[in-house]
């Protein structure tokens, strides 16, 4: 959702990322509204989801995700935004970025949703 080259080169990272983890990824369609989105026939069988957007979009993405129900399953966000805390005390499962440490974060992940 939101700005066109940062949506398109965080999900490019995300997907990359997450395949390293031996996730498969699925791309949203950035026309679709995110409440849409997150509660699409897609959305219901993934066993994580990832935000991708610009740093400064994600707390109104995560309000309204909290307004209109919380998805079952692990939701990261691709970037290192500055409210980064504030994101996590509202729910967000971890942060990727270039230079996270990728092998705690797939391991988590693996752990919570691949057992």
């Amino acid at each position: 959702f939101g700005d066109t080259t940062k949506r398109a080169a965080r999900a490019g990272f995300a997907t990359e990322f997450l395949s390293i983890g031996g996730f498969v990824s699925h791309t949203g369609d950035a026309q679709v509204a995110l409440a849409d989105q997150v509660h699409s026939a897609a959305a219901l069988t993934a066993q994580v989801i990832v935000l991708c957007a610009a740093d400064e979009d994600y707390l109104d993405a995560v309000e309204t995700l909290l307004k209109v129900g919380w998805p079952d399953v692990p939701v990261i966000i691709a970037g290192k935004p500055a409210d980064e805390i504030q994101l996590g005390e509202l729910g967000i499962h971890d942060f990727i970025y270039v230079g996270c440490d990728a092998a705690a974060i797939l391991g988590r992940l693996s752990e919570e949703v691949l057992h």
